[in-house]
């Protein structure tokens, strides 16, 4: 057994199928051992048996990986010795949810002394199509430096994790062994199991198609619509009206997410900070002309709810004017 943040890991049963000697079917790398293992846990019928105990969770409610009845599993590779560690639950999606490194789930917010998380559920369609339905919203509290160097100094350090969010920021310790629920909320996100024949209809027609979706009158239509959106809005509430689509190949280990003139997989993508105010996330707005990107709106969101739309602005700039920000 190998313990990794805390975590004890079963014993590498799956080994066998991953060497790259391997002579009969079976994953041949990490990522198709990983999307076997997934595949189950995200299906439509196993989120549906996984809801009524979403259901059953209330703010305030303690929680560890273990009480969302998480597994836990070790990948080696013989031939280069390298070795993955994979979690998996009923329901969760381990892309959205920091893929099972804490018991916060994915941090995307900071305030004050508390850090937030989130742990997200749903299932994957037609092998591709990812559908998040419930985010458990977590928070823990913040150790300070001083504070984590004096219990790792007296050995009191267990259970405390850190984290980091952008290239040369600072690490936040937290109290990962003492995590609670800060809320639950059902997503918007409607899959085909879910619809009737004439709404799938309708979604069809609105869902952008991957080729438009960085046409410059498809930016158009969408700069007038994230103008009509208040400061408050959340991050999923963002995606749901601009019929964002959550795609994945290997059954939510990864995804890629595709909204109609979010230029994020292009020059600049999306991008985080953290500051005293809170964790800042922000999205590229454009379209393509030709060969050339044009960066029209830099969209942000403050601890995952809308603050403003500037006009674009590249991070070298943009990240110390909000870093300084009072």
């Amino acid at each position: 057994m190998k313990r990794i943040h805390g975590i004890r890991f079963a014993p590498a049963i799956t080994t066998a199928l991953l060497l790259a000697s391997c002579a009969g079917p079976g994953p041949t790398s990490f990522e198709q051992g990983a999307a076997e293992l997934t595949l189950p846990s995200t299906s439509y019928d196993t989120f549906v048996k996984a809801e009524p105990k979403l259901k059953g969770l209330r703010a305030g409610d303690a929680i560890t990986l273990k009480s969302l009845g998480l597994q836990f599993f070790e990948f080696s590779m013989r031939l280069t010795g390298e070795t993955k560690h994979y979690a998996v639950g009923d329901g969760w999606i381990p892309s959205m949810s920091g893929g099972g490194a804490y018991n916060l789930g994915r941090a995307f917010g900071l305030e004050g002394n508390t850090i937030y998380g989130r742990h997200v559920f749903g299932y994957v369609w037609g092998n591709v199509n990812l559908y998040p339905k419930y985010e458990l919203r977590t928070k823990a509290a913040i150790v300070s430096d001083t504070e984590y160097q004096e219990m790792k100094r007296q050995g009191r350090d267990q259970g405390i994790d850190h984290v980091s969010f952008g290239t040369g920021d600072k690490v936040y310790y937290f109290k990962d062994n003492n995590v609670t629920i800060d809320a639950i909320r059902s997503l918007p996100f409607q899959g085909p199991p879910e619809m009737a024949n004439e709404k799938l209809t309708v979604i069809k027609d609105v869902a952008p198609k991957l080729a438009d979706i960085f046409y410059k009158t498809t930016f158009m239509d969408v700069e007038a619509q994230l103008k009509r959106m208040h400061a408050g809005t959340d991050w999923w509430d963002m995606v749901h009206q601009l019929h964002g689509l959550f795609i994945t190949h290997n059954f939510g280990q990864n995804y890629g997410l595709y909204m109609k003139g979010n230029t994020n997989y292009h020059t600049e993508k999306r991008w985080q900070l953290a500051t005293e105010r809170g964790i800042y996330e922000v999205w590229p707005f454009g379209y393509v002309e030709g060969d050339k990107e044009v960066l029209k709106l830099s969209v942000i969101f403050r601890n995952g709810k809308l603050e403003r739309i500037v006009p674009y602005e590249p991070e070298a700039s943009l990240a110390p004017r909000l870093r300084e920000q009072p």
